[in-house]
């Protein structure tokens, strides 16, 4: 979403009534100093993209708010709150789940295992521990990606090139672990942690357990 249609979506919820907006987008062009052909767009694009549902009447429409619209503040406003308070580590949850055991053979690579130690001081257990982040913290990945980060540079080894992984120093129970996160992933929503020892067994962890680690920004 381009900021000029958050803008607009920020004002219109603003207006609104209980979750919704009666009105025309004359009537809008006139309240946000905007023409009418642009309020109509970003009505259509807002509709088109599920924030909103519109139902027309007689002499107008009423807009309805839908979730997605809400989560969009939300998550602008903790992105907000985040900045004003001046940190320098954010606290992120997850739960386990288990991936499909590539791990071990990338953490196993010399260039991938070295990098890790250089960056992080220990040598890692050849493995990771994956957690899936929930939507409503999802802002914090983005925050994550935002930040300054060491990284370990790409390589090639037989032919095959291995990608850029950005590297950040983490804490879980006061243990010091590390979160990595490949330059190229299908994924938005996983964290990698690396640690000492296989932290499963150590801690008995599950899958579906949920846990909290601290990311230090440096």
């Amino acid at each position: 979403m381009n900021p000029n249609q958050f803008d607009f979506l920020k004002k219109l919820m603003i207006v609104s009534n209980n979750g919704s907006y009666r009105g025309s987008t004359i009537e809008l062009s006139k309240l946000f100093g905007i023409s009418q052909q642009t309020a109509s767009l970003y009505l259509i694009n807002l509709e088109k993209e599920g924030f909103i549902k519109r139902v027309r009447e007689k002499n107008g429409q009423i807009i309805y708010f839908l979730e997605p619209a809400y989560d969009l503040i939300y998550e602008e406003f903790n992105s907000l709150n985040f900045i004003l308070k001046r940190e320098d580590k954010i606290n992120i949850n997850g739960k386990v789940f288990s991936g499909l055991g590539e791990g071990k053979y990338y953490i196993s690579q010399e260039n991938y295992k070295n990098g890790l130690k250089d960056i992080l001081g220990f040598e890692p257990f050849l493995g990771t521990l994956n957690i899936r982040i929930p939507k409503k913290e999802l802002y914090k990945m983005e925050i994550i990606r935002l930040k300054e980060k060491r990284f370990i540079p790409p390589f090639e080894k037989d032919g095959r090139v291995f990608g850029k992984v950005y590297v950040y120093e983490a804490k879980f129970r006061d243990e010091k672990i590390g979160v990595i996160i490949p330059e190229r992933t299908h994924y938005t929503d996983v964290l990698e942690i690396v640690a000492r020892e296989n932290l499963r067994q150590k801690y008995d962890l599950k899958d579906g357990d949920t846990l909290e680690i601290t990311i230090i920004f440096n």
